[in-house]
């Protein structure tokens, strides 16, 4: 009776299970029968981000029960059954730790059963947003720096874009990328978009932040001239500063002026006569633009009464011996009390105009050989001088005085206005000695003993210093001025190759640097001679980093021949005379030395050509007759001379001596813008002329290897 009750019993609950399967739309195994193929149809959601937190995905599809499970690339995942059409599986931060897709499936056990076909999960880089960064601005040519980047959603595959462009990044943290920003990526002005990149899956760009590369602040710091007399003429103003752009203008009063661009630290304005019309001061700025940029403090010109000058004197020069005549003196600012005078003393004077007086001349004056110098009174203001040359011999635009004085070199000093000649010691006058020149007199007014054989010379900008190769004693003397005391001494080094002591081949003093020399040195009886290279001294300290010569172990096939200072302390120029390359240089100083910069092969024509820079046309002229453009090495033009040669750009004209060798010579001017011939004069030598320079308003004056010193003055040269 028991056994029968609890049969009946068991056959209740499984009768009420059916029911209540049947009823929860649950489908149980059946009894002997085979679980159902699952089938997927979509899951939710259908992708995340990589790093994203752990969720709970929805599985839909049909003919799920209770011990099916959901699995993620194969694995299963905890699963909840929440009916036959779909479950609930956990998913946590380490499925989706990395981007790509996963392979989501739902498996059934047997007896039946199987797995589904599989859903793809999309697990994707998040989408970079960039807040802010630090810092958000630099100054247009300063060095490189590290750019933080703050936002959200970086990954470690995050970039970092400048203007578009993937710079080396460094991921910090979600929140926080650094990138690396070089130098070249700010070397000029303006605005850069900065973005976050982040790549696929998923990912994307950012929205751009606005970086700034501010053009620096100017400063001025000087100017030339400082002031000009009021009602005088339009003029070049020049500015050092630092931070000079090619887009900084001057101002004068806050007015833009006409202004060229010479170098980071030099601008060149066109001030007008309108500018200075009236006695008063003007202020000078310098104007950088935006981004950044500003405008320097200001500098005060001054706008003086006004001052007379001279400009011209018509004769130019005379003949020893000649009869008096009326001199026409050119200028401005002339009043009717004006005088002009001869030596300070005053000759009786005609006034024309405020530009023109005449005076009267006497054949005294002209009685012996030597320079007159000029001047005119007004109101008890005395002009500059102008120099009258009266020679022994001549032309009707010329006249030459011949002083026999061996000299390896000379120079001119404008400031004391005599020449300077470097005697050796096989001269029969003045041996081994620098010797004072006075146009004046045309005499050797005095000699200063300078040690075994002093050679090439250079003198500095101010008149401060002149300095000069003593090839005896393989050093460099400085002299000061106008004393001609022997300063500093510095020793030239030896060749290390054992080609004997080095000597100064060249030797420049530095533009605005009368403390600093450039020297190229050469060895005595060698062939090619400049072997030693290019050192820079500051007094008689060498800088380190020399630019090495032909020699041994030095810089190649470079020979750094003739030298010449560009327009400033920080750019040398040199020439090859000594070989068929006949190459150009352009070099690079700083406070530890001299690089090389550019070699142009081919530059040049002939041995032993000299260069010359200008500074009014920033261009370089040789003695073979090319103009070359030292920026780009580029000729600039070609004057049909070859010989010995000099520019001035304040007259416009380049001097060419030819007939070298012979018992005569012809001295060419040519229109320095033109290079066309304007004028010619011959002069009888002994020997063969050394150097060509210019010296006073209207001079020239060269040396010859056959103990000649021969001045040339008058409107030929004018």
């Amino acid at each position: 009776m028991s056994i029968k009750r609890d049969v009946c019993f068991l056959a209740a609950i499984v009768v009420a299970t059916g029911f209540i399967a049947s009823c929860s739309g649950l489908k149980a195994p059946t009894s002997g029968g085979s679980n159902p193929m699952p089938t997927a149809a979509s899951i939710s959601p259908s992708s995340a981000s990589v790093g994203s937190a752990s969720f709970t995905l929805t599985v839909s599809g049909a003919n799920f029960i209770s011990l099916s499970t959901v699995q993620w690339n194969g694995s299963a995942r905890p699963t909840t059954l929440v009916s036959s059409t779909q479950l609930k599986a956990q998913i946590t931060s380490a499925d989706i730790a990395a981007g790509g897709t996963a392979s989501v499936t739902v498996s059934t056990p047997a007896p039946g059963g199987g797995t589904s076909s599989a859903l793809t999960f999309a697990i994707g880089n998040p989408s970079p947003t960039a807040a802010s960064m630090n810092p958000s601005s630099a100054v247009a040519g300063g060095a490189g720096f590290t750019l933080t980047v703050n936002g959200t959603n970086f990954i470690s595959l995050s970039t970092v874009n400048w203007n578009g462009s993937a710079r080396p990044t460094t991921f910090v943290s979600s929140a926080q990328l650094q990138a690396q920003i070089t130098a070249a990526d700010i070397a000029t002005s303006g605005t850069v978009p900065v973005t976050v990149s982040t790549p696929t899956p998923g990912g994307g760009t950012s929205s751009a932040l606005t970086f700034t590369v501010d053009n620096p602040s100017p400063t001025a710091a000087s100017l030339n001239p400082t002031s000009a007399g009021a009602g005088g003429a339009s003029f070049t103003l020049t500015v050092t500063g630092t931070n000079f752009l090619p887009t900084s203008t001057v101002q004068w009063n806050g007015s833009t002026r006409s202004t060229t661009f010479v170098s980071s630290t030099s601008l060149q304005a066109a001030i007008t006569a309108a500018d200075i019309s009236a006695v008063s001061t003007a202020s000078v700025t310098v104007l950088n633009p935006s981004p950044g940029g500003g405008t320097s403090a200001a500098l005060t010109f001054t706008i003086t009464t006004a001052v007379p000058a001279i400009t011209l004197l018509t004769p130019g020069s005379a003949i020893v011996g000649g009869a008096g005549f009326t001199l026409a003196v050119t200028g401005n600012n002339f009043v009717s009390s004006s005088t002009v005078l001869w030596n300070g003393s005053v000759r009786p004077t005609t006034f024309v105009s405020s530009s023109s007086l005449q005076a009267a001349i006497t054949a005294a004056d002209i009685a012996a050989a030597g320079v007159a110098k000029i001047t005119v009174s007004v109101n008890g203001s005395t002009t500059a001088p102008f120099t009258f040359l009266t020679g022994t011999s001549g032309g009707s635009n010329f006249a030459v005085i011949s002083i026999t004085q061996a000299a390896k070199d000379l120079v001119y000093d404008p400031v004391n206005q005599v020449l300077y000649l470097s005697v050796t010691g096989t001269a029969a006058t003045h041996p081994n000695t620098i010797c004072i020149l006075n146009p004046t007199t045309a005499t050797v007014s005095s000699a200063q003993p300078a040690g075994s054989n002093p050679n090439v010379l250079a003198i500095s900008d101010d008149s401060q210093f002149l300095y000069a190769g003593i090839d005896g004693s393989a050093s460099v003397q400085r002299f000061t001025l106008p004393s001609l005391a022997t300063d500093i001494n510095y020793a030239l080094p030896t060749d290390s190759f054992g080609g004997g002591p080095f000597f100064a081949l060249d030797l420049q003093v530095a533009p605005g640097a009368p403390h600093t020399t450039a020297v190229t040195l050469a060895v005595s009886g060698s062939s090619p001679a400049a072997q030693g290279g290019i050192t820079i001294f500051d007094d008689s300290t060498a800088r380190p980093t020399i630019a090495k010569g032909f020699g041994p172990g030095g810089g190649g096939g470079v020979l750094y021949d003739s030298l010449q200072w560009g327009s400033s302390a920080t750019t040398l120029l040199a020439a090859n005379n000594e070989s068929t390359g006949f190459d150009f240089y352009t070099l690079s100083v700083n406070s530890s030395g001299i690089t090389p910069n550019q070699d142009f092969p081919s530059t040049f024509s002939s041995f032993t050509s000299r260069i010359h820079f200008d500074a009014g046309t920033q261009l370089v002229y040789a003695d073979d007759g090319h103009a070359v453009n030292p920026s780009t090495g580029a000729p600039a033009g070609n004057f049909s001379a070859s010989g010995r040669m000099v520019p001035d750009s304040t007259v416009n004209k380049a001097f060419f001596m030819t007939g070298l060798g012979s018992s005569s010579v012809t001295i060419s001017a040519y229109d320095l813008k033109l290079f066309s011939i304007i004028d010619a004069i011959n002069l009888p030598v002994t020997g063969t002329p050394q150097r060509l320079i210019r010296w006073g308003q209207n001079g020239l004056a060269f040396n010859t290897d056959g103990g000649q010193i021969v001045l040339i003055g008058g409107n030929f040269v004018k």
